[in-house]
């Protein structure tokens, strides 16, 4: 049957989210306490965060430790959501906040949930750096194997100095975590600060890049550099001070021309006000225009950003989208976003007849999939019962269960729940919408972590609309929850 044809291509078929939830499990992990092997952080009494002005408690139970030079800055340790994971960020000389802010060096420690290998975490790291310290920015060295990964690199810092940075990642003693460390500092000081670090930082009670050899690193980080000589910098002085007495000689000559452009100019300002006032009246005239056209572009849902592909792909506005194929229509709101993630967001197979767009909420950690294709004598009823046999046979674990399910001709819908290595419970809520007019089947998948399905799911209900409609509306929060 059409149905069984379209979920068993991986083409045309889109389980991402659910396994794609799996790389954001660690901010869900860590914000809703579950540990290791489903062990409750609540159940431990551990509270991560800092705990003194010397020690961060860290999720695994172990602490985080330090001394002078070091100093912690509060508000840049804790839970960082954007990374997502718990942060320690150490500095020595620090002066100011944000923009403003300089240090001699800084030590950085994030802790995930091991849900990647280590490489992925560097590579991701490397990435980010690349972007921020574009300036000459250079990779060193790198390297990995099963357990850790490491980075080496050099860039344009402050006073635009030389500046290393060295990160290495690797898993915790009980291996349930990642640890991810670096620190920055400029290249003439980079082994007596390295020295400091494995000398008064510690991470559950191990030296910071214990077995590192800090006079080894830092002389291939320097490899190739040439420092700055003082005869360059006094020859930089001359001639700045050359280029002073030349300007105030300058400066003087302007002054002159100034008070006689001045005379000129007062004579010219009357003509020019009356021209002002007849150049502002046509410009209020334009922009009353403008701003009637763009009002009817926005009103057409038509926005400047919106790449042409995904325009053919079905992407209407950033808040709309229209299946090429099957006509149907869907709005969100700007809590939604396509998912960036997914390698395709927006799909139109012309083959299967099918197309497919990928939502995500990062407010409540929710992905949505809605898929359009031809029914073919297929129902809503036909599709509830192959998800909730056959999907979850062949593509679930042992734990999963299926929770509610219901189906007539015209709308059915099956909810799913499975369970990660780590304990954490999963929702898969599937509806089947059939949409006569256009004999197609409209699939919609919501996929997010129990604990936070209700504000999920009252995201969708409030910010998604099929073709005018609300969506999953087979079964509410409350009965979802009751049944899991």
């Amino acid at each position: 049957m059409q149905l069984e044809a379209i979920v068993s291509e991986p083409s045309n078929w889109h389980p991402g989210p659910w396994r794609r939830l799996l790389g954001v499990l660690a901010v869900l992990a860590l914000t809703v306490g579950v540990g290791p092997a489903g062990v409750s952080a609540q159940e431990e009494e551990v509270e991560p965060g800092l705990t003194s002005d010397t020690e961060f408690q860290l999720l695994s139970g172990g602490t985080v430790t330090w001394d002078e030079p070091w100093e912690v800055d509060s508000r840049e340790s804790g839970f960082d959501e954007e990374i997502p994971g718990y942060v320690v960020s150490l500095f020595t000389n620090l002066d100011g906040r944000g923009q403003s802010r300089t240090y001699d060096a800084q030590f950085y420690l994030f802790t995930s949930l091991a849900l990647v290998e280590p490489a992925v975490v560097r590579d991701s790291i490397l990435e980010r750096n690349e972007t921020v310290r574009e300036e000459v920015f250079e990779i060193v060295d790198q390297g990995e194997d099963g357990d850790s990964a490491y980075s080496l690199t050099r860039f344009i810092g402050p006073d635009d100095e030389p500046w290393g940075s060295f990160h290495f990642v690797t898993y915790s003693p009980s291996e349930s975590e990642l640890y991810s460390t670096e620190m920055i500092t400029n290249l003439a000081d980079y082994e007596d600060t390295l020295t400091s670090v494995q000398e008064v930082i510690s991470i559950e009670d191990q030296p910071a890049f214990d077995g590192v050899d800090a006079a080894e690193l830092s002389a291939n980080l320097a490899e190739g550099v040439e420092p700055t000589t003082e005869t360059e910098t006094e020859t930089e002085t001359d001639t700045e001070t050359e280029s002073a007495t030349e300007s105030e000689t300058e400066s003087a000559t302007d002054t002159e021309s100034v008070t006689e452009a001045e005379t000129e100019t007062e004579t010219e300002s009357a003509t020019e006000t009356e021209a002002e006032t007849e150049t502002q009246t046509e410009t209020e005239s334009e922009t009353e225009s403008a701003t009637e056209t763009e009002t009817d572009t926005e009103q057409r849902g038509i926005g400047g950003d919106i790449d042409p592909e995904q325009e053919e792909l079905g992407l209407v506005s950033e808040t709309e989208y229209e299946s090429p194929q099957h006509g149907y229509a869907l709005e969100w709101d700007e809590s939604w976003t396509l998912d960036d993630a997914d390698d395709e967001p927006l799909v139109s197979d012309e083959d299967a007849e099918s197309d497919r767009v990928s939502l995500i909420n990062e407010r409540d950690t929710a992905f949505l999939t809605i898929s359009g294709f031809p029914a073919q004598g297929d129902s809503p009823e036909d599709a509830v019962d192959y998800f909730a046999t056959t999907y979850v046979e062949d593509n679930l674990s042992n734990q999963a269960e299926v929770l509610l399910e219901e189906a007539d001709d015209e709308l059915g819908a099956v909810v799913i729940s499975d369970e990660t290595d780590s304990g954490l419970v999963l929702l898969q809520y599937f509806e089947f919408v059939f949409i006569e007019e256009s004999d197609t089947i409209v699939q919609i998948t919501l996929t997010v972590p129990a604990d936070t399905f209700e504000d999920a799911y009252t995201a969708v209900e409030d910010e998604i609309t099929l073709e005018g409609d609300q969506v999953l509306t087979s079964f509410d929060a409350e009965q979802v929850l009751d049944a899991a």
